[in-house]
């Protein structure tokens, strides 16, 4: 895997000032190459809006980006492209799911998360679920394992209820941004469809997408959500898939432009999806990168980069159990594991260790992560997060172990 590091320029730029070990994936990825040239050639050759002109530039820019449209189709296995709504993130499709199934509560019936959640799958849904007076329940997680135990608790922890059939909807992490726990979708999607109520399945696929394959028929969920920032391709772009019978009958986000069918002074009506939730300008751009980055990735395939992955995160579970004092959170076996590993070190607080680590260029991220319940859950205020990719290698985890050698040296720790 060596050789794809030098698909990443900003490693070759920087290696004259200091060598970048790069380990904050979960955060944003780096872009290769082909990815900067994309958006390059877009902005030197054919730079237009698009679904407006009707001269050649805006032409090709339209088919451009609807081609990427097939492309995340494809890459997911959707079953047709009018599925893939081009959002600005991950945020931003919840925030659209959130805000439309919760215009309709189903008496008695609530929402249903996890206390692993990432900020941007659980506020969205308390503020709509307060709005529509909808209850909250939350899977439980073993915070020695990482993994989630299958027991429901309410919000507040004021009692256990542990019938799925309460809830209406369901919106789960398919990889923690902290513990690294890969969640068994798949499983919760078996069980809802068992039984007699109806609820809707939404995961956040912000951690999984890009780093291992990802096909939403297997899931069996009705939605998933994704950002392009964190699998090689350029800020502000990110998909909502979601069943087309499911999808046409949401209200938008967002409103004007080009989402209308008809207008009036009076009254209107909306195009079906995805221009549905297209309003606006889409970041053209973005989406012209994306597609390079799907082409990539697709290159390498997502089993050769899961493989990579796994093995480097076993070296990295070894090498960090050798530091007295450290702590690691999730789950022990890599085949339950991503490439997110989150610790502590005894004795110093995590800004504290990412600083001086940030002194040898060594890129790692401290703090809640967005993710307060979880820390809390785990009886600490912050954790270090480390982060792999295909451009991190064994020789990167060795001066991340030096790094932290240095921390205890810096505050007398032995």
């Amino acid at each position: 895997m060596n050789k794809y590091k030098k698909d990443f320029p900003i490693f070759q730029n920087r290696q004259a000032v200091m060598p970048l070990i790069y380990l904050d994936s979960a955060a944003t990825s780096q872009k290769p190459q082909v990815v900067i040239d994309a958006v390059v050639e877009y902005y030197q050759t054919y730079n237009a809006n698009i679904h407006r002109g009707v001269y050649a530039i805006a032409e090709k820019a339209t088919e451009k980006v609807e081609e990427v449209r097939k492309k995340v189709a494809k890459f997911i296995n959707a079953n047709d492209s009018s599925e893939i709504v081009f959002t600005h993130g991950t945020t931003e499709a919840i925030n659209l799911i959130a805000a439309s199934l919760c215009k309709r509560p189903r008496k008695g019936r609530g929402i249903l998360l996890s206390e692993m959640e990432h900020h941007s799958n659980l506020v969205p849904w308390q503020h709509y679920a307060r709005v529509a007076g909808m209850p909250v329940g939350y899977l439980a997680f073993d915070g020695k394992s990482g993994k989630l135990t299958g027991e429901i608790v309410s919000e507040g922890r004021n009692k256990k209820n542990t019938d799925i059939n309460n809830y209406s909807i369901i919106s789960l992490t398919h990889v923690s941004n902290v513990l690294g726990t890969v969640n068994d979708v798949a499983h919760f999607a078996k069980n809802i469809r068992d039984n007699e109520e109806t609820s809707v399945l939404i995961i956040d696929a912000a951690q999984s997408v890009p780093h291992m394959k990802v096909d939403v028929q297997d899931l069996g969920c009705d939605f998933l959500a994704f950002s392009g920032h964190k699998m090689f391709s350029p800020s502000g772009i990110g998909i909502l898939w979601g069943r087309k019978n499911i999808l046409n009958t949401l209200d938008p986000l967002l409103f004007g432009s080009q989402m209308i069918k008809e207008v009036t002074l009076h009254h209107v009506t909306y195009q079906d999806s995805p221009e549905r939730f297209e309003s606006g300008t889409l970041p053209i751009e973005g989406i012209i990168g994306f597609g390079a980055a799907i082409d990539y990735l697709s290159e390498i395939g997502m089993n050769t980069i899961r493989t990579h992955e796994k093995n480097l995160i076993g070296y990295t579970l070894e090498q960090l159990r050798k530091i007295s004092g450290l702590t690691t959170y999730g789950p022990k076996n890599i085949n339950e594991h991503s490439g997110v590993i989150s610790f502590n070190l005894d004795g110093v607080h995590p800004h504290d260790v990412a600083q001086i680590l940030g002194q040898s260029n060594i890129c790692v991220r401290a703090g809640h992560h967005c993710a307060m319940p979880l820390h809390k859950k785990l009886g600490v205020p912050a954790t270090v997060r480390v982060s792999l990719n295909i451009y991190n290698d064994d020789e990167d985890i060795d001066a991340l172990i030096r790094g932290l050698k240095e921390v205890k040296k810096v505050f007398s720790i032995h």
